[in-house]
């Protein structure tokens, strides 16, 4: 038995606030929604599954989106992205969550057509490199005043920079406080 399941965002979350709003203007969302840890499911809002379940045929990191509710027995119906079908039983599955946006770990390994990546505070190659390869069609690169600072050339080059990677014996001989070890002597 799993414990403590971690709540997606409630729904004042801003982009699933914002995505909602905009998906219910252009009459995308429509109808009622299934309520589920806070958050409201409609019919065609995307979903991300956040643990893996071999009965139900789903994977951690997997995107879908909702094709038919159930209120009377808090299912969902998922059409999967990479292809098929699977109903949801929530009370059985609740590691579900809108999936609008992605933390760029969960984005590895996912395809989409567009995708809006917000440059991370501490760039770097590797991360780059994830972001900026997971569309097919259009990627667009955002940066905030706070990230960017006076010089938008430095978040560039940030970029392009591999992740400084730390050994202990590195971190160990840059804080001075390291032990040697020692093999027993042979007697």
């Amino acid at each position: 038995m799993e414990s403590n399941p971690k709540k997606p965002p409630p729904d004042n979350f801003p982009s699933t606030t914002s995505c909602n709003i905009s998906r219910t203007k252009a009459g995308i969302l429509s109808g009622e929604s299934l309520e589920h840890q806070g958050a409201h499911f409609y019919r065609h809002d995307r979903v991300l599954f956040e643990r893996n379940n071999r009965p139900l045929g789903v994977r951690n990191g997997q995107l879908g989106t909702v094709v038919d509710l159930n209120l009377s027995e808090n299912m969902m119906t998922v059409q999967i992205d990479a292809g098929g079908q699977v109903v949801i039983p929530l009370q059985a599955y609740p590691h579900i969550a809108h999936g609008y946006s992605l933390t760029i770990h969960k984005s590895q390994g996912v395809t989409v057509d567009r995708t809006f990546c917000l440059i991370p505070e501490r760039p770097n190659r590797e991360l780059a490199v994830v972001l900026a390869s997971r569309h097919r069609e259009m990627c667009r690169l955002y940066v905030d005043r706070f990230t960017a600072g006076d010089n938008l050339a430095e978040v560039s080059r940030a970029m392009s920079r591999p992740q400084q990677q730390s050994l202990t014996h590195d971190v160990a001989v840059r804080d001075r406080s390291y032990v040697v070890l020692q093999p027993e002597l042979q007697r």
